[in-house]
């Protein structure tokens, strides 16, 4: 359809554009740009009613929208599995015992600013159990996985 396609050319490409530089913002700022990407959603349905009314849950869900704040995640993601990054050699593995998955080894951080490092974002999103992602797969069937698990999931940034 041609108002979401206007929509994504217009809205998504601004918000994705380096999104892994100024991804680790403030949930307030994150909030400011849901608002805008809810007003935008509502605005694609041509709704006559009064806007608060109009739930937007359902409308991400329809026009398979990622929230803001779910962006940083799916290019992560995307970086990780580009790179390679999710393998890992046995001495990055935390647990001595036998477990079902180990964990990877999460940098030792002292500030908030620490927090935004890519090795401290990329040992905590492939800790994380609520994502099932198969990363043996082609880039273009794992941005669709990805995507799917993101839309699903309540995860988000902030």
């Amino acid at each position: 359809c041609l108002p979401l396609k206007i929509c994504i050319t217009l809205f998504l490409s601004k918000l994705s554009y380096a999104i892994l530089v100024w991804g680790t913002t403030t949930a307030s700022n994150y909030n400011k740009l849901i608002v805008l990407q809810k007003r935008s959603l509502r605005m694609l349905e041509d709704y006559k009613g009064d806007y608060r009314n109009l739930r937007t849950e359902p409308l991400f869900l329809k026009h398979h929208m990622l929230r803001a704040n779910q962006i940083y995640y799916f290019k992560l993601l995307q970086l990780i599995h580009r790179n390679r990054s999710y393998l890992t050699p046995e001495s990055e593995l935390t647990p001595a015992y036998d477990i079902r998955r180990p964990k990877r080894k999460v940098p030792i951080i002292r500030t908030n600013y620490g927090r935004q490092n890519l090795a401290f974002q990329t040992a905590t999103i492939l800790n994380r159990d609520l994502l099932e992602l198969n990363f043996a797969v082609s880039i273009s069937q794992f941005k669709r996985d990805c995507k799917t698990n993101l839309l699903c999931s309540a995860l988000s940034f902030c």
